[in-house]
């Protein structure tokens, strides 16, 4: 019963986490612009979605996976992860739309949180502009268009979030999940191990041959192309732009207002939150407390640590850092900018609660020196030139790809580019330089590459492209028989044993099953069984298959015993005797109980969230695409 409602609520989380796939999404930078025809992959109420795009976000999302299970993930597999992408750009796109009916909005603040709390952006645990810029241009993604995906993604979650909150549990359903939940079941068990029957396994040629022909895909080597390309990094363009003192002078003059440095101030800060009207009396109470403990000469840092509500400065001892002004909200920011060094202001009122504030420390406005910003100033204006020139250089790479085709020397020649080579790249690892990059693997085993025609260009990472041809071919074919003799004998002596330990299990189970007595059972095959014992439905130390068939077995009657057989550790055969049951302990503490009322809470509210998205796309206007992305 569990187990069937645990498969079902995966299927339901699973729908779900396609409306929240917007998450991710903001870091592949989605192209929302109208795109042809041809192109798109998916089409929700007109709005069209490339193809190209949604193969990136797949690819990338295989490519975590196969990190995850350290190699190449079935075919079917595969296939059911390409849906579930596309999948997730239908319901991402009718759940935003649903938020725009009804008109969601998130403030400039919420996302600057957001933005400023995000792992990817902060250096030493803390936000850093520079990082946050480096890592949307390696994304390819400008601040504007992160700043759109994330409102876009947070609307959605305003959404979920108000379906999921309406949900309420009722003592009937905590007390049946956890009576469910704490179970325990007594059993005694005994493996009967494949291994004992490998030696009588006898196994003829002819057998191994047939197997071999059968099979014979299974047993291939490598297929590989000999591989030449060119390669154009944007850094290379960068570096080799030709800089001035006159160019870099000019471009100071240009831009002189970003080196102009504006006040900056640091401050700590102690919230007190407001998170209902009705708190604010007992908020503000307790922040006049705490500022006159901090009159009285606490330690403001330790008491921030202590005190503060601000979970993300609440470590650092409420520490602000260094900001200009208008970086913060009005009241707390006016404050601020209003203060003496080591001033320590009563509490402040924002949307958030009460603020206690005291400034540490004041920066004086300044006007940097081309000296001073000399070095920052040639790599700006480099990595601007080098940008333009690259847009430029990919533009001309990829014409000529085009025109000459079938020679990729005259593409060298004319874009000034070295040619290199990789003598075995595979289908299956990648090779050489480019790794197992696996749009660079398509692109290499494509018909038109195979045929010595040049690819257009691939993109091996942000500001890396390649062209690519194949200059020879080494198609897959069977290994010879006597090369994989061996591996085909483990195979059928493993089939052979495991098939004779079922039998050899299945014949003493119906015994077991028509009165004979459980130890004397297996005594007489030469298993000891264990002890009876009661074990949970979280016990780790049994086989999950043992685990499983024990908590699927209906309970026996007054008296009796159940009596199950299931292959185990891959191969080995498991037999188990179920005696009885222990209904779930109601003995909970408090936090466990509101744990449990969460859990169960977010289990109905995501199906609530599922139907609410099947509703929308049950009444939508979609169009699939799926021969764009093969």
């Amino acid at each position: 019963m569990l187990q069937k409602m645990h498969d079902h609520m995966k299927g339901i989380v699973t729908v779900v986490l396609f409306g929240l796939l917007a998450v991710v999404f903001i870091f592949w930078g989605i192209n929302r612009d109208v795109v042809s025809v041809q192109s798109y992959a998916v089409k929700v109420n007109g709005k069209k979605f490339a193809a190209e795009e949604v193969r990136k976000a797949y690819q990338e999302q295989l490519l975590k996976l196969e990190r995850q299970f350290q190699g190449e993930l079935p075919a079917a597999f595969k296939e059911q992860l390409r849906t579930n992408v596309l999948e997730g750009y239908v319901q991402n796109e009718l759940l935003l739309q649903q938020t725009a009916k009804l008109h969601y909005r998130v403030s400039t603040d919420d996302v600057m949180r957001l933005f400023e709390s995000l792992p990817e952006f902060q250096v030493d645990g803390k936000f850093n502009r520079d990082r946050a810029l480096a890592v949307l241009s390696m994304s390819q993604t400008t601040p504007a268009a992160w700043e759109t995906q994330a409102r876009e993604t947070m609307q959605i979650t305003q959404l979920q979030d108000g379906i999921i909150e309406t949900q309420f549990v009722t003592p009937k359903e905590l007390a049946r999940l956890s009576a469910i939940a704490f179970e325990q079941r007594e059993v005694s068990y005994a493996v009967l191990p494949a291994a004992r029957f490998l030696a009588s396994v006898v196994l003829t040629d002819p057998e191994i041959q047939a197997y071999y022909d059968a099979h014979k895909s299974e047993f291939l080597t490598d297929e590989t192309v000999a591989l030449e390309y060119v390669e154009l990094k944007r850094d290379d363009v960068a570096a080799q732009q030709a800089v001035t003192e006159d160019d870099l002078r000019k471009y100071y003059a240009e831009n002189i207002d970003h080196y102009r440095q504006k006040e900056r101030r640091r401050a700590r800060h102690i919230l007190v939150s407001v998170t209902r009207p009705e708190d604010d009396a007992a908020a503000l109470k307790k922040a006049n407390d705490l500022y006159q403990k901090l009159k009285g000469g606490a330690d403001f840092a330790a008491l921030a640590k202590q005190s503060s509500d601000d979970v993300t400065t609440q470590g650092a001892g409420g520490d602000l850092d260094w900001r200009e002004a208008g970086g913060l909200e009005a009241p707390v920011d006016d404050a601020i900018f209003s203060m003496q060094v080591n001033e320590l202001h009563a509490p402040v009122k924002s949307r958030f609660g009460y603020h206690i504030i005291r400034l540490d420390g004041i920066e004086p406005a300044k006007q940097r020196s081309f000296e001073e910003v000399r070095a920052e100033l040639e790599a700006e204006y480099r990595s601007k030139a080098g940008e333009r020139d690259f847009g430029d250089r990919q533009e001309k790479l990829a014409d000529l790809a085009f025109s000459q085709s079938g020679d990729l020397g005259a593409v060298a020649r004319e874009m000034n580019l070295p040619i290199k080579q990789i003598a075995e790249f595979s289908r299956t690892k990648g090779g050489g330089a480019l790794g197992n990059n696996k749009s660079i693997i398509e692109a290499a085993f494509s018909d038109d590459v195979l045929n010595g025609s040049n690819s257009e260009p691939k993109e091996l990472a942000p500001g890396d492209v390649i062209v690519l041809r194949a200059s020879g071919h080494k198609p897959a074919e069977p290994r010879p028989l006597a090369d994989v003799r061996d591996a085909i004998v483990t195979r059928l002596k493993s089939a052979g044993a495991r098939k004779q330990a079922k039998e050899a299990g299945d014949a003493i189970l119906a015994k077991l099953n028509s009165g004979a007595v459980w130890d004397q059972a297996l005594a007489a095959s030469q298993l000891a069984p264990t002890a009876r014992q009661y074990v949970p439905r979280t016990d780790t130390t049994l086989a999950s298959q043992l685990r499983e068939t024990l908590f699927a077995a209906p309970r026996p009657r007054a008296g009796l015993v159940v009596y199950r057989g299931v292959e185990v550790n891959d191969g080995d055969y498991a037999l188990l005797a179920f005696s009885g049951v222990r209904d779930g302990s109601a003995a909970e503490t408090a936090e466990q109980r509101r744990g449990r009322v969460q859990e169960l809470g977010a289990r109905l509210g995501a199906g609530d969230v599922a139907a609410y998205a099947s509703e929308l796309e049950r009444t939508a206007d979609i169009e699939r695409n799926t021969k764009a992305l093969e």
